[in-house]
């Protein structure tokens, strides 16, 4: 899943969002018919150098209403980060759009969950916005080699 999600993310290998998803879209669909999607954002500058937002493309197959209600305030990679540096997500991200999410059921997005700092960081600000319920769903997650 790693080298797939490199190829797809770090080559730009754009073809490859439908592969991520095909195995849950039918369910997705079902289960989440009713929520608005809200991906985990990325800095703008690196959808740019890509061609596109990586984990927008993956969760639009869903056709669900999507809604950037988070967004990126600094350059932060947290892929670079210590455990200690990912901790602090929080501050490199901000609320916009938090009127689209109240009171709505609202599925949050990622590609890779490793140790959960920004998906925590992102409920954080989206609860702010009162919706009515916050569901989670990540396409990989990264084990610990502990």
């Amino acid at each position: 899943m790693r080298s797939v999600i490199y190829q797809y993310k770090g080559c730009g290998d754009y073809e490859l969002r439908t592969v991520l998803v095909e195995n849950i879209l039918f369910w997705a669909k079902l289960k989440f018919s009713q929520y608005i999607v809200v991906p985990a954002p990325s800095w703008p500058k690196h959808d740019e150098a890509r061609g596109f937002n990586h984990v927008y493309s993956i969760f639009e197959q869903f056709d669900l209403p999507m809604v950037k209600a988070i967004i990126k305030t600094e350059d932060r990679k947290q892929s670079e980060q210590s455990a200690k540096g990912r901790k602090l997500i929080g501050k490199a991200l901000a609320l916009v759009n938090g009127k689209e999410v109240t009171g709505k059921k609202v599925l949050l997005v990622d590609d890779v969950y490793t140790t959960g700092s920004t998906i925590k960081a992102c409920i954080a600000l989206l609860k702010k916005a009162k919706p009515q319920k916050i569901e989670v769903l990540v396409i990989a997650r990264t084990i610990s080699k502990t």
